[in-house]
């Protein structure tokens, strides 16, 4: 191999590995904003039940519950993304 084609593999592979950084920061981003919007919709949540007279103890553990149902929606909703996708190699 030629000096100029050995620098050409080595810039390709350096950029690829970059690339993937930056999808892996923005799928990260996406979660992270995900996870913000879910936490606000539990707040907002309680506060609702709190209006209608349920305790703020009751109202926290029915949030929860919400909470965790809506956190794996997501989580299983980009799962199902990525092994759907035809980019992922098949076992």
């Amino acid at each position: 191999m030629h000096i100029k084609q050995v620098i050409r593999l080595i810039i390709t592979f350096f950029h690829i590995v970059a690339l993937l950084l930056i999808l892996l920061v923005k799928l990260l981003l996406i979660l992270v904003i995900f996870e913000w919007y879910i936490w606000k919709a539990k707040r907002s949540f309680e506060k609702q039940f709190m209006s209608y007279g349920v305790s703020k103890e009751s109202a926290k553990r029915i949030s929860s519950v919400y909470y965790n149902a809506m956190r794996r929606n997501v989580k299983s909703m980009f799962r199902r993304s990525l092994e759907e996708s035809p980019w992922m190699l098949r076992r």
